[in-house]
């Protein structure tokens, strides 16, 4: 086979690989990557639902809360992603001990109704979605107040420890809309280029 040939067959193959990829992504339900962490359609209705049981507003629809709630969703992401960086992790016996804790102690019972009925046919969802979330944030604060003595300038370490994570918006609606009602937010700014 000739050099030539050759050539042209291999970048065939690495054009086909890259396709194959390419498909793969827009295929698999992924709307958004933050870091190693995938955002899929299904998640992002969950925290629609939550972001929806905190409002009083029954005119409020859906639509209404996609974009904020797939920004507070990628920013939950962003911090597990700091989390994972630091050793930091959420083990399931933490996430049970605090699932029990928020039953006991809630302050608004008919809002937390609202949200595990959300979740009640898929309950790993509702732990790593609702709670783990809440969990992660304090064992960020906790590993930097013990690294740095004190609480002041966790946001400064934060960003500074998340700033070389990637985001990829893969739905190019949904990009549009977050890149255009989200312009000030230092994380996306990455994924709005």
């Amino acid at each position: 086979m000739s050099l030539k040939k050759k050539a042209v067959l291999f970048y065939g193959v690495i054009f086909i690989l890259v396709l194959v990829l390419i498909l793969g992504y827009a295929n698999s339900g992924i709307k958004i990557k933050v870091g190693n962490q995938k955002i899929t359609e299904k998640i992002i209705n969950y925290e629609i639902g939550v972001t929806k049981a905190y409002s009083d507003n029954p005119e409020n629809t859906a639509s209404n809360f996609k974009i904020p709630a797939t920004v507070e969703l990628m920013r939950l992401m962003l911090e597990k992603e700091v989390a994972l960086k630091n050793n930091l992790t959420v083990t399931p016996q933490e996430i049970s001990d605090f699932s029990e804790y928020v039953d006991k102690n809630t302050k608004a019972p008919k809002i937390l109704d609202k949200i595990k009925e959300i979740f009640t046919k898929d309950q790993e969802s509702y732990r790593n979605t609702f709670l783990a979330p809440k969990i992660n944030i304090l064992k960020l604060q906790d590993f930097y107040t013990k690294k740095s003595g004190s609480i002041n300038g966790f946001d400064e370490w934060f960003q500074k420890e998340a700033q070389n994570i990637p985001i990829q918006i893969f739905d190019k609606e949904l990009k549009g809309k977050i890149c255009t009602q989200y312009q000030a937010v230092w994380w996306l700014k990455t994924a709005c280029k």
